[in-house]
């Protein structure tokens, strides 16, 4: 996963990839072989408004947190120059999201990701995140997880559709 930076000719001028080891993202969170950091991404604008656009990343296959396949989602913050300032994970185990769905293997969340506005009205941007393995439905048909988030990005309220 990499930010770019444009100059206002829409001409790449800068890029950060992330995680790479001039940015700082492992230092919240680490990542292991096979996790697929950035299979899915999506611009959250400023999120935490200091006027720098952030970010929203899945991690779909390996990303376990103690469930094969169970996937993740990533918010790191960034500072002007792509490095990362601070980062929430939502997973399983992670971002409070276990407080309303139980999570067991092979659902591949943050297949996709995107940010939506504030629906809540809490000040807050809320995404939207697929899990294309879930079987609540029946074997792997799939969810979307709509996460209502608090100020610092963990999940207040979720709802799968």
């Amino acid at each position: 996963m990499a930010p770019f930076f444009f100059d206002t000719n829409a001409q790449v001028k800068d890029a950060q990839k992330l995680p790479a080891s001039c940015s700082n993202v492992n230092a919240f969170y680490t990542h292991e072989a096979d996790d697929k950091f950035g299979s899915a991404a999506d611009a959250l604008g400023n999120a935490n408004n200091d006027g720098t656009v952030d970010l929203v990343a899945g991690a779909i296959v390996v990303d376990d947190d103690g469930f094969a396949n169970g996937g993740a989602v990533y918010v790191p913050l960034l500072e002007s120059n792509g490095n990362v300032k601070s980062a929430q994970k939502i997973s399983a185990l992670h971002g409070n999201l276990n407080a309303f769905f139980t999570f067991k293997a092979s659902k591949w969340l943050g297949a996709s990701v995107a940010a939506l506005d504030d629906i809540n009205g809490n000040s807050v941007v809320d995404l939207a995140v697929g899990a294309v393995d879930d079987d609540d439905g029946g074997s792997n048909t799939g969810a979307v997880y709509i996460l209502f988030l608090d100020s610092s990005f963990s999940v207040e309220l979720a709802q799968k559709v």
